[in-house]
């Protein structure tokens, strides 16, 4: 590559097509993806700047956006295809376990119920838990992925036994954990 412009756009175009593009597609990407890990630009410094890092760095700022349910860039749409960017590379090893047990906890620490919270929270909570329920379907289930789901089902069942009690969350949102 000849800039690092070069490299942001063909991470750029990576993610937009596993993002945009079909379930026979998403794994294609992904495995480019993969080949291209070890990529790099050097800078005039003769400071490397690999593919791999920029690659996270853009799919960590997605995951932001895909939880920043106050944005009025946020839509439900935008943030399930986020989650399909995450399990597809997860799929391809490119996100590792450390990673996806940080963001399954974080998405966990925002399902967790908190009494006297407003309407507002609760719909954060019901968010959140679609966007759990989109990850999760869309990660090819393996040995490897039923460790990072251990204990997943048991926490959900216990927080929705919280929530059907104090019925603050849509029954439909309650459905979707028990299934």
């Amino acid at each position: 590559f000849q800039t690092t412009d070069e490299l942001n756009e063909l991470v750029f175009q990576c993610i937009q097509k596993i993002k945009r593009d079909n379930d026979l597609i998403r794994p294609v990407v992904a495995a480019l993806c993969k080949e291209f890990l070890a990529m790099y630009f050097v800078t005039s410094d003769n400071d490397k700047i690999y593919f791999r890092k920029l690659l996270l760095t853009e799919v960590k700022k997605e995951y932001v956006s895909s939880i920043n349910f106050d944005s009025n860039e946020w839509t439900k749409e935008k943030a399930d295809r986020i989650m399909i960017l995450i399990s597809t590379l997860f799929n391809e090893k490119i996100i590792d376990d450390k990673i996806m047990l940080s963001i399954i906890s974080d998405l966990k620490k925002n399902i967790v119920y908190e009494p006297e919270k407003t309407q507002e929270y609760y719909e954060h909570v019901e968010k959140t838990v679609q966007l759990l329920s989109c990850l999760v379907s869309s990660i090819a289930i393996n040995p490897e992925s039923k460790q990072i789901f251990e204990g997943l089902d048991v926490f959900l069942n216990k927080q929705m036994e919280i929530y059907e009690e104090v019925k603050c969350i849509q029954k439909k949102t309650r459905l979707i954990c028990k299934n």
